[in-house]
């Protein structure tokens, strides 16, 4: 987020105009980093109460605001605004509020709660109640996605869909415009001026039926939703789809797909409603709950792989070599430690199929439930289990190592793993994303290069990155994949350590290690999550170094039963002179 020079600015040149305006003392709620309060001091506020609830981020903002010389004039306490009090943490009532507690779906971390409170017990009633930002605007519209369609819902064989259901109101994500394509109008929900307690209390209770028109044929597949923040009267930011904004866009898919026509006015019902910590919007479309009693609901873990060519390839291998080991045993027992197997129900017959109980079963009927307690005491014995070792986020899954632990011990005699080796390939790469993701550049701000925050922050930087999405990520590979490391299934539960040498193809800045794997199951039978579209990449950060073609890095891989570390131990410059 501190790398958002375009966010900085802004709220940069809307604190200046108030400090300058008279301000002198401010509250910062949700103070992260502590950089807003930095601002605040550097632009001559006398005094600064900051308050930050987690205790990791209020560590930084504490060596932050140190490293910039700031202690005398900005306070900094590690809790919530609702624990904040006059006199005893907060002397007096304060000139200017400033926060961006804001996810992308702009309630999500409790600003409405948070700035009722902060306006009535901390504003200067002189000052009107200076707050920025001082207004939201939420906006939606409906959207033709297939890349929303196959994260929420699938089509199998038999003509059942499989729809993507969870507690979240809606998910995040940062969409291109070419992920989607519009099908209604734009559409203005609702307006909430933080500098009213009527507009706030108005809002944490707003519940409308409105109608939006659709300006093409089409399916919709879910709303897209987005905000402004109007900083003051002159700036402005947004988290718009295509805008370089730190916030995400919201996603609220539709519970079916919605055929419409042009100039349909389709009826939408929202609501604003209160959660466990905040409150969130609603998007429902009136019509439909009318097909709801013949859908099947499932996982998003297994709507994305019944959506993955490559998984569902894999599969049906697996499925035929299963039916080859029924075709020469009366039965076969196998055991699903893996919500994402479940498609192999009603597909081989003569198999019984057992479930660990841990497993969430939503649909099915036909699987016998065993808990490890009835396995031990039945002596239970399968011919094939199977698990996953790799999480959908890219990563090695510490769970499904310790689930097969155990079970393992209950395989027949010559009965086998579904997972009988396991290669992990490593990429050595240069991405802006995970650059800009991974630690804080300065300068933040485009006027200003005297303040820093890179040498404090920089001390609390991730070194490993999961959920990396290929398809919409820049990346630049220097050299080609290599097998870093094969575990055969009997190393499974040994540590490991090897080296790995990477000759460079082509001159750049490295700056982290992509690494996936690939399982290997019966005879040439295997599956490679490069390839996959439901798994995704995971990396490894490294302080950023300029290489050239025919340097040599050289990376540590140390392997432990669920866990993967890599490390740069060298580059080795190419001899120029040679050539």
């Amino acid at each position: 987020m501190l790398n958002d020079k375009v966010r900085n600015q802004c709220y940069y040149n809307a604190i200046s105009r108030k400090i300058s305006g008279g301000c002198k003392t401010v509250l910062d709620i949700g103070c992260g980093t502590g950089v807003l309060s930095i601002f605040a001091t550097a632009l001559g506020a006398k005094l600064v109460y900051a308050c930050e609830s987690s205790q990791i981020l209020c560590s930084v903002a504490k060596d932050t605001i140190c490293w910039n010389k700031c202690n005398s004039s900005i306070r900094l306490f590690c809790g919530e605004s609702f624990q904040l009090n006059i006199p005893d943490t907060v002397p007096e009532r304060v000139d200017l509020i400033i926060s961006e507690i804001f996810d992308g779906g702009l309630l999500g971390e409790n600003c409405l709660e948070v700035f009722e409170d902060a306006i009535t017990r901390f504003g200067n009633v002189s000052y009107s109640s200076l707050i920025i930002p001082y207004r939201a605007t939420f906006y939606v519209v409906g959207v033709s996605s297939l890349k929303i369609r196959n994260e929420n819902r699938a089509v199998i064989n038999d003509g059942a869909l499989y729809s993507n259901v969870t507690d979240a109101p809606y998910n995040l994500e940062f969409l291109n415009p070419e992920d989607f394509e519009c099908i209604t109008d734009e559409l203005k929900l609702f307006q909430v001026d933080f500098r009213s307690l009527d507009s706030i209390r108005s809002c944490q209770n707003y519940s409308d039926n409105i109608s939006v028109k659709c300006i093409k044929d089409g399916l919709i597949d879910a709303f897209v939703g987005w905000f402004t923040l109007e900083l003051d009267e002159v700036e402005t930011l947004t988290n718009s789809p295509g805008t370089e904004s730190c916030w995400e866009q919201a996603i609220f898919p539709t519970r079916k797909l919605v055929n419409i026509q042009k100039n349909d006015c389709l009826p939408l019902l929202v609501n604003i409603l209160k959660g466990n910590k905040s409150h969130f919007v609603t998007i429902k479309v009136d019509r439909d709950d009318e097909v709801l009693e013949n859908k099947l609901f499932a996982s998003s873990l297994l709507v994305h792989r019944l959506n993955d060519p490559t998984w569902m390839n894999y599969i049906k291998e697996c499925l035929n070599y299963l039916q080859q080991i029924q075709n020469k045993n009366s039965i076969v027992k196998v055991l699903l430690l893996s919500t994402s197997f479940l498609v192999l129900e009603n597909d081989v017959n003569g198999v019984d199929f057992f479930v660990d109980s841990c497993v969430d079963v939503l649909f099915s009927k036909s699987f016998a439930r065993i808990s490890r307690e009835q396995a031990i005491k039945a002596d239970l014995r399968f011919d094939l289990i199977v698990t996953e070792l790799v999480r959908e986020s890219g990563t090695l899954s510490p769970e499904g190592f310790q689930n097969l632990e155990f079970w393992r011990s209950h395989l027949s005699t010559g009965g086998i793993c579904l997972t009988r080796r396991l290669v992990i390939y490593i990429l050595p790469v240069r991405s802006k994303y995970l650059e800009l993701n991974s630690r804080v550049h300065d300068p933040v701000l485009f006027t200003r290069e005297d303040l820093k925050f890179s040498n404090s922050i920089n001390e609390y930087k991730t070194s490993h990155f999961e959920d990396i999405d290929l398809s919409s990520i820049d990346i630049l590979s220097f050299s080609i994949p290599k097998k870093a490391l094969i575990l055969e299934y009997d190393e499974f539960y040994i540590d490991k350590y090897t080296s790995c040498k990477f000759k460079v193809n082509k001159k750049g800045q490295l700056d982290a290690f992509l690494y996936w794997f690939e399982t290997k199951s019966f005879s040439n039978v295997s599956f490679n999550t490069r390839n996959s579209r439901s798994f995704k990449k995971a990396a490894y950060i490294v302080d950023p170094v300029e290489v050239e073609e025919g340097d040599v890095l050289n990376i540590s891989v140390r392997y432990s039963p669920g866990y993967l570390n890599l490390k740069l131990i060298s580059v080795q410059k190419c001899d120029k002179t040679k050539n």
